[in-house]
């Protein structure tokens, strides 16, 4: 354990890029992960909060194709005279690698190549705003371990939802999710107790990112399958703590059979209307 905070906050890039670097080493060598190893490397994750507080997702930082560039701290003159000079590996430069989307930039970067920029005298010498606290350190850290948290958080979430979702929608509810709440959903489908880990008051509010186009799509599809009469029956998950997201079971006057039934998902901050 380190004894000051301030310590933690400047080297969390080189914690999550070490771990992921270590388990990427393990699978290598033939170790097959569980759930319960990911479940320790996402309370590792919580515990030295390496991910950004979620007030400070609905400023600045969302996980959707459109940012505004021109209002992000990347584009201060300071960092960005650094950064072009900057290479994390032969191809990518830091300058680049923080203006790229969040896909792009999964496969553009290797936990290894993170590790040694967070161990390297460049990662020193970049301006303190960008070094510290919330600034490109989380940034990386969100871009590094989302691969990781979507791997292990698609499972829980069919399981949360009894497999009534296929795997495509399900997919694409995670893709909107910040990596704070896929480590959530988690530990929500394992009965995991989080809040000592996590102390801090629980943010209603659970999706920032909008996936009405989403949601809409896929009532039109029920609404195909099921005639026009079909009806949407609502049904609470409770996720986490206080956060909850609600199933929608869709079905026509005609079916009985719950099995038969196709759902669709509202998440709160959005309506399904026809």
């Amino acid at each position: 354990m380190f004894l000051f905070d301030d310590y933690v906050d400047e080297f969390k890039l080189r914690l999550v890029s070490g771990a992921l670097a270590v388990l990427e080493c393990l699978k290598r060598r033939g170790y097959e992960l569980e759930r319960s190893d990911a479940l320790t490397m996402m309370k590792f994750f919580l515990a030295y909060k390496v991910f950004r507080k979620l007030e400070d997702h609905e400023k600045e930082f969302v996980i959707e194709e459109s940012v505004d560039l021109e209002k992000c701290w990347y584009d201060k003159e300071e960092f960005t005279s650094e950064a072009q000079k900057i290479m994390i590996n032969p191809s990518l430069s830091l300058y680049e690698l923080v203006r790229l989307r969040p896909g792009e930039a999964e496969k553009r970067l290797t936990y290894e190549d993170c590790f040694q920029f967070a161990r390297s005298d460049d990662f020193l010498s970049m301006p303190d705003y960008a070094r510290e606290n919330d600034t490109c350190n989380v940034h990386l850290n969100e871009i590094l371990a989302r691969r990781f948290c979507r791997r292990w958080t698609l499972d829980p979430l069919m399981e949360m939802t009894r497999h009534r979702l296929p795997i495509l929608c399900c997919e694409m509810i995670l893709k909107n999710l910040k990596n704070e709440d896929l480590c959530r959903v988690c530990f929500a489908a394992t009965d995991h107790d989080i809040s000592s880990i996590n102390k801090k008051k629980v943010i209603k509010g659970y999706i920032v990112c909008d996936i009405k186009g989403i949601l809409l799509q896929s009532q039109r599809r029920l609404h195909g399958m099921l005639g026009e009469n079909a009806t949407f029956e609502p049904t609470k998950l409770k996720l986490y703590s206080k956060s909850t997201f609600d199933v929608f079971t869709a079905r026509s006057s005609r079916q009985t059979d719950e099995r038969s039934a196709s759902p669709c998902v509202k998440l709160p901050g959005t309506q399904l209307t026809k």
